[in-house]
Protein backbone atom coordinates (compact mmCIF):
# COMPACT_ATOMS: atom_id res chain seq x y z
CA UNK A 1 0.00 0.00 0.00
CA UNK A 2 1.13 3.70 -0.94
CA UNK A 3 -0.28 5.37 1.22
CA UNK A 4 -3.04 5.28 4.54
CA UNK A 5 -5.28 8.30 4.90
CA UNK A 6 -5.67 8.28 8.82
CA UNK A 7 -8.93 9.88 10.09
CA UNK A 8 -10.16 10.20 13.61
CA UNK A 9 -13.34 10.68 13.63
CA UNK A 10 -16.54 11.67 15.87
CA UNK A 11 -20.04 11.92 16.03
CA UNK A 12 -20.02 12.70 12.15
CA UNK A 13 -21.66 9.77 10.65
CA UNK A 14 -23.51 12.17 8.01
CA UNK A 15 -20.31 13.51 6.58
CA UNK A 16 -18.41 10.69 6.05
CA UNK A 17 -20.20 9.20 2.59
CA UNK A 18 -18.73 12.63 0.78
CA UNK A 19 -15.17 12.52 2.78
CA UNK A 20 -14.56 8.98 1.31
CA UNK A 21 -15.73 10.04 -2.11
CA UNK A 22 -13.68 12.79 -1.86
CA UNK A 23 -10.17 11.40 -1.41
CA UNK A 24 -10.73 8.76 -3.37
CA UNK A 25 -11.67 10.89 -6.44
CA UNK A 26 -8.68 13.16 -5.58
CA UNK A 27 -6.16 10.40 -6.58
CA UNK A 28 -5.23 8.52 -10.05
CA UNK A 29 -5.75 4.95 -8.70
CA UNK A 30 -8.08 4.53 -5.59
CA UNK A 31 -6.10 1.22 -5.03
CA UNK A 32 -2.94 3.36 -4.26
CA UNK A 33 -4.57 4.24 -1.08
CA UNK A 34 -6.62 3.28 2.34
CA UNK A 35 -8.56 5.23 4.39
CA UNK A 36 -8.67 4.27 7.92
CA UNK A 37 -11.32 4.92 10.61
CA UNK A 38 -10.23 5.46 14.29
CA UNK A 39 -13.65 5.63 16.42
CA UNK A 40 -14.57 5.85 19.33
CA UNK A 41 -16.40 2.82 21.15
CA UNK A 42 -19.51 4.71 22.50
CA UNK A 43 -19.83 6.73 19.06
CA UNK A 44 -22.63 3.77 17.84
CA UNK A 45 -24.08 5.88 14.86
CA UNK A 46 -20.64 5.93 13.59
CA UNK A 47 -19.71 2.26 14.00
CA UNK A 48 -22.97 1.64 12.25
CA UNK A 49 -22.93 3.61 9.39
CA UNK A 50 -18.88 2.16 8.15
CA UNK A 51 -19.97 -1.64 9.21
CA UNK A 52 -23.17 -0.68 7.08
CA UNK A 53 -21.24 0.52 4.38
CA UNK A 54 -18.61 -1.41 2.72
CA UNK A 55 -15.98 0.38 0.82
CA UNK A 56 -12.92 -1.07 -0.97
CA UNK A 57 -9.65 -0.04 0.71
CA UNK A 58 -11.93 1.88 3.90
CA UNK A 59 -10.93 0.81 6.98
CA UNK A 60 -12.14 1.58 10.62
CA UNK A 61 -10.55 0.76 14.27
CA UNK A 62 -12.84 0.76 17.69
CA UNK A 63 -11.50 1.82 21.02
CA UNK A 64 -11.78 3.87 24.06
CA UNK A 65 -12.27 7.10 24.34
CA UNK A 66 -9.96 7.58 26.89
CA UNK A 67 -8.51 11.41 27.22
CA UNK A 68 -10.61 12.96 23.75
CA UNK A 69 -8.49 15.47 22.01
CA UNK A 70 -5.70 15.15 24.90
CA UNK A 71 -4.85 11.40 23.52
CA UNK A 72 -5.16 11.97 19.42
CA UNK A 73 -1.89 11.15 18.91
CA UNK A 74 -2.68 7.48 20.19
CA UNK A 75 -5.58 7.37 17.81
CA UNK A 76 -3.04 8.14 15.25
CA UNK A 77 -0.41 5.84 16.49
CA UNK A 78 -3.15 3.15 16.81
CA UNK A 79 -3.77 3.32 12.90
CA UNK A 80 0.01 3.24 11.91
CA UNK A 81 0.35 0.11 13.88
CA UNK A 82 -2.01 -1.73 11.72
CA UNK A 83 -0.80 -0.41 8.33
CA UNK A 84 1.64 -1.90 6.00
CA UNK A 85 1.91 1.75 4.13
CA UNK A 86 4.87 3.64 2.94
CA UNK A 87 3.20 6.61 3.80
CA UNK A 88 0.88 8.05 6.74
CA UNK A 89 -1.12 11.10 6.07
CA UNK A 90 -1.98 12.99 8.98
CA UNK A 91 -5.85 13.83 8.20
CA UNK A 92 -8.95 15.54 9.39
CA UNK A 93 -12.46 14.30 8.69
CA UNK A 94 -13.45 18.05 8.05
CA UNK A 95 -10.84 18.70 5.75
CA UNK A 96 -11.33 18.06 1.64
CA UNK A 97 -8.58 17.21 -1.05
CA UNK A 98 -8.02 18.99 -4.11
CA UNK A 99 -8.02 16.46 -7.60
CA UNK A 100 -4.41 16.69 -8.40
CA UNK A 101 -3.77 13.00 -8.67
CA UNK A 102 -0.76 12.91 -5.73
CA UNK A 103 -0.12 9.44 -5.77
CA UNK A 104 1.43 9.76 -8.99
CA UNK A 105 4.09 11.80 -7.69
CA UNK A 106 3.85 10.52 -4.04
CA UNK A 107 5.17 7.00 -5.18
CA UNK A 108 8.17 8.37 -7.49
CA UNK A 109 9.75 9.86 -3.98
CA UNK A 110 11.78 7.08 -2.30
CA UNK A 111 13.50 9.38 0.11
CA UNK A 112 12.60 8.86 3.76
CA UNK A 113 10.78 12.16 4.84
CA UNK A 114 7.84 13.97 6.08
CA UNK A 115 6.26 15.64 3.57
CA UNK A 116 4.26 19.31 4.14
CA UNK A 117 1.13 19.61 1.53
CA UNK A 118 -0.19 22.72 0.55
CA UNK A 119 -2.72 24.02 2.71
CA UNK A 120 -5.84 26.71 2.71
CA UNK A 121 -8.23 27.99 4.97
CA UNK A 122 -10.27 28.98 2.37
CA UNK A 123 -8.94 32.67 2.35
CA UNK A 124 -5.30 31.72 1.14
CA UNK A 125 -2.75 29.58 1.68
CA UNK A 126 -1.15 28.82 5.32
CA UNK A 127 2.24 28.24 6.13
CA UNK A 128 3.06 25.49 8.66
CA UNK A 129 2.83 21.47 7.95
CA UNK A 130 -0.99 21.08 8.94
CA UNK A 131 -1.56 17.55 7.55
CA UNK A 132 2.13 15.95 7.31
CA UNK A 133 2.34 12.66 5.57
CA UNK A 134 5.65 10.66 7.20
CA UNK A 135 7.51 7.73 5.16
CA UNK A 136 7.28 4.67 7.20
CA UNK A 137 10.93 4.46 7.66
CA UNK A 138 10.95 7.80 10.03
CA UNK A 139 8.61 6.12 12.12
CA UNK A 140 9.83 2.68 12.58
CA UNK A 141 12.94 5.06 13.40
CA UNK A 142 10.58 7.22 16.30
CA UNK A 143 8.63 4.23 17.25
CA UNK A 144 5.77 6.15 16.54
CA UNK A 145 3.83 8.92 14.70
CA UNK A 146 3.68 11.88 17.62
CA UNK A 147 3.60 11.32 21.41
CA UNK A 148 2.10 14.48 21.46
CA UNK A 149 -1.62 15.34 21.17
CA UNK A 150 -1.27 18.42 18.69
CA UNK A 151 0.00 16.00 15.81
CA UNK A 152 0.97 18.07 13.08
CA UNK A 153 2.45 20.59 15.09
CA UNK A 154 5.08 17.66 16.99
CA UNK A 155 5.93 15.74 13.80
CA UNK A 156 6.64 19.08 11.32
CA UNK A 157 8.79 20.30 14.61
CA UNK A 158 10.76 16.47 15.17
CA UNK A 159 11.79 16.02 11.30
CA UNK A 160 12.29 19.89 10.03
CA UNK A 161 14.84 19.97 12.76
CA UNK A 162 16.92 17.42 11.09
CA UNK A 163 15.86 18.78 7.45
CA UNK A 164 13.78 16.13 6.75
CA UNK A 165 10.46 18.14 6.06
CA UNK A 166 10.25 19.00 2.49
CA UNK A 167 7.26 20.67 1.09
CA UNK A 168 5.20 19.63 -2.36
CA UNK A 169 2.68 21.35 -4.24
CA UNK A 170 0.61 18.33 -5.50
CA UNK A 171 -1.29 17.79 -2.46
CA UNK A 172 -4.06 20.63 -2.02
CA UNK A 173 -5.89 20.30 1.29
CA UNK A 174 -8.78 22.00 2.07
CA UNK A 175 -9.58 23.13 5.41
CA UNK A 176 -12.29 25.63 6.47
CA UNK A 177 -12.48 25.39 9.92
CA UNK A 178 -15.09 27.75 10.68
CA UNK A 179 -17.83 26.24 8.41
CA UNK A 180 -18.07 23.66 11.15
CA UNK A 181 -20.30 24.11 14.05
CA UNK A 182 -20.86 20.76 15.68
CA UNK A 183 -20.17 19.90 19.20
CA UNK A 184 -16.66 17.98 17.78
CA UNK A 185 -15.55 20.99 16.37
CA UNK A 186 -16.80 22.92 19.86
CA UNK A 187 -14.72 20.53 21.85
CA UNK A 188 -11.80 21.14 19.16
CA UNK A 189 -11.36 24.61 19.64
CA UNK A 190 -11.56 24.63 23.49
CA UNK A 191 -9.20 22.11 24.11
CA UNK A 192 -6.93 24.16 22.21
CA UNK A 193 -7.45 27.20 23.54
CA UNK A 194 -7.39 26.03 26.93
CA UNK A 195 -4.72 22.83 26.87
CA UNK A 196 -1.52 24.84 24.80
CA UNK A 197 0.79 24.34 28.45
CA UNK A 198 -0.21 20.17 28.11
CA UNK A 199 1.39 20.29 24.35
CA UNK A 200 4.44 22.20 25.18
CA UNK A 201 5.40 20.58 28.47
CA UNK A 202 4.88 17.43 26.20
CA UNK A 203 6.98 18.36 23.29
CA UNK A 204 9.79 20.17 25.54
CA UNK A 205 10.21 16.44 27.02
CA UNK A 206 9.78 14.44 24.12
CA UNK A 207 10.89 16.51 21.31
CA UNK A 208 15.07 16.32 22.06
CA UNK A 209 14.56 12.34 22.69
CA UNK A 210 13.02 12.00 19.19
CA UNK A 211 15.50 14.23 17.24
CA UNK A 212 18.30 12.31 18.54
CA UNK A 213 16.79 9.19 17.40
CA UNK A 214 16.69 10.84 13.74
CA UNK A 215 20.29 11.70 14.14
CA UNK A 216 21.70 9.06 15.11
CA UNK A 217 19.29 6.81 12.08
CA UNK A 218 20.74 6.80 8.56
CA UNK A 219 17.78 9.15 7.37
CA UNK A 220 20.30 12.08 8.03
CA UNK A 221 22.64 11.22 5.67
CA UNK A 222 20.01 11.11 2.52
CA UNK A 223 20.99 13.23 -0.54
CA UNK A 224 17.52 15.37 -0.44
CA UNK A 225 16.20 18.09 -2.36
CA UNK A 226 15.28 21.69 -0.78
CA UNK A 227 11.44 20.49 -1.94
CA UNK A 228 9.13 18.36 -4.46
CA UNK A 229 7.74 20.98 -6.14
CA UNK A 230 6.71 20.64 -9.88
CA UNK A 231 5.08 24.01 -10.36
CA UNK A 232 7.21 26.94 -9.24
CA UNK A 233 4.36 29.49 -10.16
CA UNK A 234 1.73 27.58 -7.65
CA UNK A 235 0.06 29.99 -6.40
CA UNK A 236 0.55 28.52 -2.41
CA UNK A 237 4.15 29.33 -3.22
CA UNK A 238 3.58 32.91 -2.66
CA UNK A 239 1.49 34.93 -0.18
CA UNK A 240 -1.31 34.89 -2.24
CA UNK A 241 -4.75 33.58 -2.18
CA UNK A 242 -5.66 30.10 -4.05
Amino acid sequence: MLCTVMIPTRGRKEHLLSLIENIFSSVSDPKNIEIVFRCDEDDIETIDFLQQNKFDNVRFLVGQRGLGYSGLHVYYNEICESSDAQWFFLFNDDATLNKTNWDIYLEKINDAVVIQPMTTNGRGWQSGNIFPLMHRKIYETLGHFSVCNMNDCYVSNVASRVNLEKRVDFIEVVHVRHAWHDKTAQESASFQSNNFKIFTDCMEFNLPLDVEKLKNSELVNQNLPMAYILNPNHPGLRPTQP
